[in-house]
């Protein structure tokens, strides 16, 4: 049918967002009906029995029925169980390696925090995106980030600060990335006071190269942080999670949750 190329894209998004529990709920639901009228909001919500995901489902049915009016249910659940197996193998395709900072043995291989740091920001081609809660001078980072803003990546970098944390986070010296502060490619957000939950931080720590590779971690951006703290993270490879955490990253930037600030040098 004409109109079954619309669906695709939907299919897609969607299948991406949800844990894949939900998805092959809502796959059940539809088999088990013959309209897409019939797949209400009631119904949604009795299968799946989650307010955010009763929400995101019934979203994505209407947007599909209306995309695709001639679509029949049967149909559209044959596209999304396909979709979540291309996904689900996709996924197994990901390589995920321990990280570590701290005492280590000779019975487990592990990959340092600094090294994997520096490692992401010299791969990085076409965005970097890096969000910490403390954010102390690493000259050797401070260096490869130039370097990278030099062969043209753009920056993202997102930083707790002292007056949005309510003075639960304390910045000495001369401040991360003060060499940056005037490079086009580079953007500083923060999370603003005021849109934040009482007495919330800005405690995530990550790194996201080029949509591919991804860093989370418990090491803050400090020298003890990534080579003498001990410290544990995963460093992902390899599409969804990379990607997904990058797109919701700079969602909440282009949404405004996050606020581009002016960094003084």
């Amino acid at each position: 049918m004409a109109s079954e190329p619309a669906a695709a894209p939907l299919i897609r998004d969607f299948v991406s967002m949800l844990s894949s529990d939900f998805v092959q709920r809502l796959v059940r639901l539809l088999r088990s009906h013959e309209s897409f009228a019939d797949v209400t909001r009631a119904r949604i919500m009795r299968e799946v029995a989650n307010d955010n995901a009763c929400e995101r489902i019934a979203s994505f049915v209407t947007a599909l029925s209306t995309a695709c009016p001639d679509l029949s249910p049967m149909v559209a659940a044959f596209g999304i169980d396909c979709a979540l197996a291309a996904a689900e193998s996709e996924s197994r395709a990901q390589s995920v390696d321990l990280v570590w900072t701290g005492p280590e043995t000779s019975t487990v291989s592990v990959r340092r925090s600094a090294a994997v740091l520096l490692e992401l920001i010299e791969s990085a081609q076409a965005d970097l995106i890096i969000m910490s809660f403390a954010s102390f001078r690493i000259p050797d980072a401070d260096a490869a980030l130039s370097r990278a803003a030099d062969r043209g990546v753009r920056l993202y970098l997102i930083l707790e600060s002292e007056d949005d944390s309510s003075g639960r986070y304390r910045q000495y010296g001369t401040p991360a990335f003060s060499a940056l502060a005037h490079n086009p490619r580079v953007s500083f957000y923060c999370w603003p006071k005021e849109k934040r939950p009482y007495g919330a931080l800005l405690h995530a720590k990550a790194v996201v190269a080029d949509a591919s590779s991804a860093l989370i971690t418990s090491a803050n951006l400090t020298e003890h942080a990534i080579d003498v703290n001990i410290e544990i993270g995963v460093l992902i490879r390899g599409e969804p999670v990379p990607k997904r955490l990058r797109n919701h990253l700079l969602s909440l930037i282009s949404t405004g949750e996050f606020e581009e600030v002016t960094l003084h040098a």
